[in-house]
């Protein structure tokens, strides 16, 4: 079994290792260390970026046995090797993934709605709800929920929690795992079981926002941004606004009334 540095410290970015075996798996080179930084995909987040021995990853697999595999380009023929994470990506995902935590405690605390799905990538993040549709003014309330966590700079723990201990807590969400069982606590706000990288406290996580609300089969489905892509966000949307504008001759401001009346016109 791959001992999981990032269990203990989702900020270590930089570590050294031993591959104790390698497997080639579709035209890439698989290798298992002893011990390892990389988060493998699951849970909803994506895994880690970065290199070994100067060598990108290709992708983080975590296995069935409990050991983890690095797929690179190329082969290392060395024992021992020194691996880098990319931590732009990792922070990122940390902010996202701690906001979903907060995000869906809010929800459940506001509307009662319990999340039944979430999914992370590089530019969106979704959590899904077993709830028909949310209202405006709940909408207002949960994110204003949420952001007052995120400004209260609470700590965000991880404990390992043993197997006969976990009915006795009041879990945000029930977990079918067998032996101890990694917990993520936002302090006196929200206890999970979670496998993922978080950061240390919410006010890490930036901010939070909700972008979008569809309707899905079972439910509904809440795109969210989280920290620096909030900042990212709304300069994409002000690009398009003064985009529109500038073609008007009017101000971002002017823009909505006046495509308003050309909308108006022909009718």
């Amino acid at each position: 079994m791959t001992e999981r540095i990032y269990y203990h410290d989702s900020y270590l970015t930089k570590f050294s290792a031993k591959i104790v075996n390698r497997q080639k798996e579709n035209g890439s080179f698989g290798l298992i260390f002893d011990r390892s930084a990389f988060y493998p995909a699951s849970g909803g987040q994506p895994h880690d970026q970065g290199s070994v021995n100067g060598i990108s990853i290709v992708k983080v697999v975590g296995l069935h046995n409990g050991q983890i595999l690095h797929l690179l380009k190329k082969d290392i023929k060395r024992v021992n090797v020194d691996c880098v994470i990319n931590w732009a990506i990792r922070f990122d995902y940390m902010q996202q993934h701690s906001g979903q935590h907060v995000l869906s405690q809010a929800f459940l605390k506001v509307t009662g709605a319990t999340t039944i799905g979430f999914h992370l990538s590089s530019d969106y993040s979704t959590i899904d709800l077993d709830i028909a549709s949310v209202s405006d003014p709940d909408l207002e309330k949960v994110e204003h929920l949420a952001n007052c966590i995120v400004y209260e700079n609470r700590s965000v723990d991880m404990r390992i929690i043993e197997q006969e201990d976990i009915l006795s807590l009041d879990l945000r969400k029930k977990t079918d795992r067998s032996g101890p069982i990694r917990v993520i606590e936002i302090k006196e706000f929200d206890l999970s079981p979670c496998g993922g990288t978080h950061v240390k406290n919410t006010a890490e996580i930036g901010g939070i926002f909700v972008k979008n609300i569809e309707k899905i089969s079972r439910g509904v489905r809440i795109e969210f941004l989280c920290g620096q892509r909030i900042i990212e966000s709304y300069r994409n949307d002000l690009s398009f606004l003064e985009s529109i504008a500038g073609q008007l001759c009017i101000s971002p401001e002017e823009a909505p009334k006046r495509i308003e009346i050309r909308i108006d016109e022909p009718k």
